[in-house]
Order: C-alpha cells, then sequence, then structure tokens
C-alpha cells in the first residue's frame, strides 16, 4: 500500500525563452512586471510556473514545477501563467530553470498596450 503514495516535490523547470514586460506612468515610479516563461517539460512535472528568487534581486524569478507519478509520453511544451509584480524599473530580468539562467529584456509598455498584450496572452 505504501508503494502507491509517491511523494511530491519542486523542481526546476527547463526554460527555452522568456518574456517581460513594464508599465509605469513614469519611470521613476513604481510599476508592474508581467512575466511568462516557455519551454518543454516532461509529463511527469506538473504546474510549471514562475517564482521569486533571491539570487538576482530584483527580477530573479525560477521556473519551477511539481514531480508527480510518471507518465509514459513525450516530452510537452508549456507556457507559464503570467507572473506580474511591483517595482522599480529595470531594463533586464533573470529567468532560472534546470538548464541554466535565462537573460529577458524587458519591454516597456504604455498602459493601454499592455492591456492589449495581456488580453493577447488570456487568449492564447
Amino acid at each position: 500500500m505504501s508503494s502507491d503514495i509517491v511523494e511530491s516535490r519542486i523542481v526546476l523547470v527547463p526554460v527555452t525563452r522568456a518574456y517581460a514586460t513594464y508599465t509605469s506612468f513614469s519611470l521613476h515610479l513604481l510599476g508592474t512586471f508581467h512575466v511568462y516563461a516557455e519551454g518543454e517539460k516532461p509529463l511527469n512535472i506538473r504546474n510549471p510556473h514562475l517564482t521569486p528568487q533571491m539570487w538576482y534581486p530584483p527580477g530573479g524569478l525560477s521556473v519551477v514545477g511539481v514531480v508527480g507519478r510518471p507518465r509514459l509520453g513525450p516530452i510537452t511544451p508549456y507556457r507559464t501563467p503570467v507572473y506580474s509584480y511591483q517595482g522599480q524599473y529595470q531594463d533586464t530580468i533573470y529567468v532560472q530553470g534546470a538548464n541554466g539562467i535565462v537573460t529577458v529584456k524587458v519591454r516597456l509598455l504604455k498602459d493601454e498596450e499592455a492591456e492589449t498584450f495581456l488580453d493577447t496572452l488570456d487568449a492564447a
């Protein structure tokens, strides 16, 4: 009976690319970053998502997922949910995955452009 119990654990997930945008009324005020990552994951990794890290503050994120019961099948693509946070503008952030750190150039958007961008992501 105990062989049926599989302990889930959080692991880094490989990252192919990541995207980041920033919106603010002024570069001197706090604004909002919107970040998401894409890559491929083995089928036994569930729920890939971005989580903040302290190794490159501010702007350090990792892509993590939950390892579950192994399943047969090919490697599958993923896109994380958009991770949003407030901060001071910076032109580069860093996303760590199982295959290393990806440097992400931050795209500066006006408020109306950001809404369109997020609507596009939600529709995908």
